[in-house]
């Protein structure tokens, strides 16, 4: 009679294990299959569309933003907004981004100390401030000339009406062109991974607060193989603590039936949210499979 008690509390443990091992397992697998190699993570950015549309989506922001009548260069101008475009590519996003994906990973992975990622913005800051010099060019060109004596000194290119006298396009648009390439603005226009630090300890962020995420990350990894493993011994409990074998392999068998109706159900209500997140015109891919 004891016996046959602690069969049956063995055989409820083993079968709640088996389905919290199989749903873990379901996890873990399809998380691996997202994110488990830098050229999965790299298929899944892209698929978003979010290189095509970054750009346009930050710049809508931007204009719907009330303009600061004190910025020297208002982001929300027409002509910025234009030299922003054509100085900032997909093409050049998409390779920056993947060259920061393959450093994070060769981090994750334990081959390197922190990220060895390395993004140079100095053609962007130049295409830029070529950009926003031709427009204040053409623009100052076209405003009529102040009354005599305006001083230029409080002139702005982007909201100034009128042109003092003694400036010309030229004038205007290089001192743009200054104040991008010579100012502070991209001072140093080579990003790496040693630039992200705290801003208490000045300490990079991979060597303090994320210190332990290549740990994590190699732990969940690995934890399919672990998962399926731990799930083949709770089937064998299973089968072997109930009454007769082909009682036991029923069990299984609904449990395996249960849990992958959940899961469906699950998976059709994750797709139909993420149908619904718009990444600036790109949809949010889970990888999840109905």
């Amino acid at each position: 009679m004891l016996m046959n008690i602690l069969r049956k509390i063995g055989l409820f443990f083993a079968a709640s294990l088996l389905s919290l091992f199989l749903f873990t397992l379901a996890i873990s697998a399809n998380f691996k299959s997202l994110a488990g190699s830098a050229g999965q993570v790299k298929s899944l950015v892209k698929d978003t569309g979010i290189y095509d549309s970054l750009v346009d989506s930050v710049l809508k922001k931007l204009e719907e933003a009330p303009a600061d009548k004190g910025d020297e260069i208002p982001a929300n101008n027409p002509i910025v907004s234009q030299a922003v475009k054509e100085a900032v590519s997909p093409q050049f996003l998409q390779q920056s981004t993947e060259n920061a994906i393959d450093g994070i990973f060769n981090w994750l992975n334990g081959k390197t100390p922190q990220p060895d990622f390395s993004i140079d913005l100095t053609e962007v800051r130049d295409n830029l401030a070529a950009k926003l010099g031709e427009g204040v060019k053409q623009r100052v060109a076209a405003l009529p000339l102040c009354p005599r004596g305006t001083p230029s000194t409080d002139f702005n290119s982007f909201n100034a009406t009128c042109r003092p006298a003694s400036l010309s396009p030229d004038a205007a648009a290089a001192e743009i062109k200054n104040q991008i390439t010579s100012g502070e603005f991209l001072k140093d226009p080579v990003l790496t991974a040693d630039d992200l630090k705290n801003k208490d300890t000045q300490q990079s962020v991979f060597s303090g607060q994320l210190k332990g995420v290549p740990d994590i990350y190699s732990k969940i990894n690995s934890s399919p193989t672990v998962l399926a493993t731990l799930a083949l011994l709770a089937t064998l409990a299973v089968v072997f603590l109930s009454a007769s074998r082909l009682r036991g392999v029923r069990r299984v068998g609904v449990t395996l039936a249960v849990t992958g109706a959940v899961l469906l159900i699950g998976a059709l209500i994750l797709n139909t949210v993420a149908s619904k997140i718009d990444l600036g015109g790109g949809r949010v891919p889970l990888g999840l499979s109905t």
